[in-house]
Order: C-alpha cells, then sequence, then structure tokens
C-alpha cells in the first residue's frame, strides 16, 4: 500500500472516530438522535439520483423539531489556523439534501487533535455565503469553500445543542 491509500484509509478512520465522538457527545447530553446507516445497499438507486449525499444523524430537538448534521474530522490544530476549508461538492450535496428534505443542514466538525472536546458547527447554508470559494483544488482535487473560523459557533463538549442553537435563535 502506497503513502497515497495509507493517507486516505487513515482519513477514513478518522472520520469514522469523529462519528463516533459526535454520537458519544450526543448520548452524554441525552440528545435524541438517529445514526444514519451510511451502508451503501441502505440507500435506493433514486436516493443518490436525488441527493447523492448521505447524512450521518438527524437529531430532535424539543420544540425546534429535527436537524442533520454532515459529521466531519477536522485535520488540522485549530489554533494554527484562522479558516476551516469544506469541500464545494459536499456542499452542494448536503444543501440538496436540505432542499429536499427540507429539514436544516449543519455541519459538525472535530479533531482527533485535541481528543474531541470542542466542535465547530456552521449551518450548511452559510458556508456558500460567508466562505470563499476556491476553484484550485484541494489536496482530493476538489473545489472548496474557506471559511473564516469565526463564522462558526464552537461548542466544548461540557455543553449542550443548546449551546449551537441559542446564538442562532436567542
Amino acid at each position: 500500500m502506497g503513502w497515497q491509500e495509507r493517507f486516505l484509509k487513515q482519513g477514513e478512520e478518522l472520520g469514522i472516530q469523529t462519528e463516533k465522538a459526535f454520537q458519544a457527545w450526543l448520548q452524554r447530553h441525552d440528545v435524541p438522535y438517529w445514526r444514519v446507516d451510511q451502508r451503501v445497499e441502505t440507500f435506493s438507486p433514486a436516493f443518490w439520483e436525488l441527493f447523492a449525499r448521505r447524512i450521518d444523524f438527524m437529531v430532535l430537538l424539543d420544540v425546534f423539531g429535527p436537524l442533520l448534521f454532515e459529521v466531519q474530522h477536522l485535520a488540522f490544530r485549530s489554533e494554527e489556523t484562522d479558516n476551516v476549508a469544506i469541500n464545494a461538492p459536499k456542499v452542494r450535496k448536503v444543501l440538496n439534501v436540505e432542499r429536499l428534505a427540507r429539514i436544516p443542514v449543519w455541519f459538525a466538525l472535530g479533531g482527533a487533535w485535541e481528543k474531541w472536546e470542542r466542535w465547530f458547527f456552521i449551518p450548511a447554508s452559510k458556508v456558500p455565503e460567508r466562505g470563499k470559494y476556491h476553484s484550485e483544488g484541494s489536496e482530493q482535487g476538489d473545489d472548496y469553500y474557506l471559511v473564516a473560523k469565526t463564522e462558526f459557533v464552537v461548542v466544548n463538549t461540557d455543553k449542550g445543542l443548546s449551546a449551537l442553537i441559542l446564538p442562532f435563535y436567542g
């Protein structure tokens, strides 16, 4: 296995660990959730034609209703940069899910480098509005949005989802 294959495999493993850490955070705060089964055979071909993106979690918030989350591993130390790169094709696919399902989708980013002690949240709809689009590819060759960290709601793991919702809805 070459370095590129090892790099991709490590990224996949960190993504799975990040989803498990997010799930543990939801459980600690008694948030009702549904973790979407990511196996390809659990989605119909029609789903791929319409959505083309499997969302990771749906949470149910009392009074507020459902939210969908796309959970991603944050691949750098948060103190090292003022911006976060988010894959533009993924943003488009996630926004398509939001449009068709009529349920808000949020990106939830956490990092193994700090043992998922903080989560960086941003509504998917805010990424194209606030991020700077870059057509030259990232390390995987895709276009991306560069979003300032100040656009994210940062929630420590000792806080629940109310810390996420209050800045937007008071």
